[in-house]
């Protein structure tokens, strides 16, 4: 619709004074609940939805250290089947087959291996603490030898 520029619009509203009729429908007692939707209801696995998202990041930095240490049990596929799932209710990763592995489980197996190869903690943290990496360091880093990524971490005076 194309308004002309020059025409004078009534910038009122007419409002009729007679209210419009309600309509009242009767409904049997039966009907209203046959047609009442029923009321939400949420079991704990539902409400636990977004507060497993939030603790994902918890298993996630488990499971990077475990990568990037490449820990003989996890990449041997014992420790955890990478087809599972974290639960936050468990605190545990639970495989396909229904085993759990709890978190503290994983956290210890991180840290036996940086004890096994005498790295130190404050390295490693600080090269998982979030950052950006391009990709050509990335790849650069992976490329490298297991001994000659590990030596990054190393205490001051070990070598192995």
């Amino acid at each position: 619709m194309k308004l002309d520029p020059n025409s004078k619009l009534d910038p009122f509203i007419t409002v009729s004074a007679e209210p419009e009729p309600q309509r009242f429908v009767s409904w049997t007692a039966a009907e209203r609940a046959a047609k009442q939707k029923p009321p939400m209801t949420a079991d704990a696995s539902d409400c636990d939805l977004a507060a497993e998202a939030m603790a994902q990041p918890e298993f996630d930095e488990v499971f990077a250290a475990l990568n990037l240490l490449e820990e003989p049990e996890y990449m041997a596929g014992r420790l955890i089947d990478i087809m599972g799932t974290y639960s936050l209710r468990k605190h545990a990763f639970v495989n396909p087959d229904g085993s759990v592995v709890p978190l503290q489980r994983l956290r210890d197996a991180v840290e036996a291996r940086i004890d096994d190869l005498g790295l130190d903690r404050a390295l490693i943290e600080a090269y998982m603490a979030p950052q950006y990496r391009s990709v050509a360091t990335e790849q650069a880093w992976r490329q490298q030898d297991f001994a000659t990524r590990m030596q990054t971490f190393r205490k001051q005076g070990v070598t192995q």
